[in-house]
């Protein structure tokens, strides 16, 4: 919100990618449409009438992609969707959100985007740049006292944080090729090849951290902000993920794969009505046997982390 020693660090979304689950659980960028919010409950605006109670993530997902790059937007995007649901259309503040930029900064110019389509290329060049600013004033020392915060999200989230922020740390390192192509000694987890490469790479796996930490920190704030409104939130978790992925690289053991790491069988469909060929998703399949023998304390834990950001979850295929 306006005034937060954050606020003008970077924008809302924290750093999103297409193939990983703990991405902010945006590992979709494929457009969502709009299905509308589903009526329940007895929650109120202050007129005494019936409000819409649940808001489904992917609903604002491109929008705020596009343009939440500065609070309090994405509030105000959920007061007039709030609005629109529950028939006061036309009483939200209007905002301009297709002008997204870093005052003050020549390199980061307000660039405007298109209002009718997301050009997710162009937004997340423009992202990754307004982020990578906002965590080197950071790390020269801006904002120190987000510093203990900081240090805390990432002892409390380091069962996944640790191991994702050193993949995308690699995978950028590697120009983005899949991690099923990277060394050896990297693809099977060599102690030492990790802990070479977390010595190469420190500066720029506390960069991905801190894209986490904004993101997680923010969204905690559009949360309380919806509840405050009456607004539960409901939020995908894909029962598959990618191959290409934190996931995976982090958890071989839990997933069908061979001696090199790579997929055994993948996920599909079979021939249904709706494809007579059916259909190859190409998701590593899980090693069920062994998620029995430890509890599906991966499981577990996966749900609990996704229940920390939303209100009610939805088991999706991907």
């Amino acid at each position: 919100a306006d005034g937060e020693p954050c606020a003008d660090l970077a924008g809302p979304l924290g750093d999103r990618d297409e193939h990983d689950v703990h991405d902010a659980y945006a590992a979709n960028q494929q457009a969502h449409r709009c299905h509308g919010a589903q009526k329940g409950g007895e929650n109120t605006r202050g007129t005494g009438e019936r409000a819409h109670d649940l808001l489904h993530v992917p609903h604002m997902e491109i929008v705020i992609l596009a343009h939440g790059d500065a609070p309090p937007f994405p509030h105000e995007l959920l007061d007039i969707l709030l609005d629109l649901f529950s028939g006061h259309a036309g009483q939200g503040r209007e905002h301009d959100g297709a002008d997204v930029g870093v005052p003050g900064d020549a390199a980061l110019e307000p660039r405007r985007f298109p209002r009718e389509r997301v050009d997710f290329g162009a937004v997340i060049d423009h992202k990754a740049r307004v982020l990578h600013w906002a965590w080197e004033r950071f790390a020269s020392g801006g904002h120190p006292g987000l510093r203990a915060e900081f240090e805390a999200f990432c002892d409390r989230h380091s069962g996944w944080l640790d191991d994702y922020a050193l993949f995308k740390a690699l995978k950028d390192a590697h120009g983005g090729a899949s991690w099923l192509t990277w060394d050896e000694e990297l693809v099977m987890r060599s102690p030492a090849a990790l802990e070479r490469a977390l010595d190469r790479l420190r500066q720029e796996v506390e960069e991905h951290k801190f894209r986490q930490f904004l993101f997680f920190r923010q969204w905690a704030a559009l949360r309380q902000h919806a509840h405050a409104l009456g607004v539960r939130v409901i939020g995908d978790v894909p029962i598959f993920v990618a191959d290409d992925s934190a996931d995976v690289w982090a958890e071989p053991q839990s997933f069908l794969l061979d001696e090199h790491h790579h997929p055994r069988v993948v996920a599909g469909v079979p021939p249904d009505y709706f494809s007579k060929t059916g259909q190859l998703w190409g998701n590593p399949i899980y090693d069920w046997e062994r998620h029995r023998y430890t509890g599906y304390t991966w499981w577990i834990a996966r749900m609990h982390a996704a229940l920390e950001l939303v209100d009610r979850v939805r088991v999706d295929h991907f």
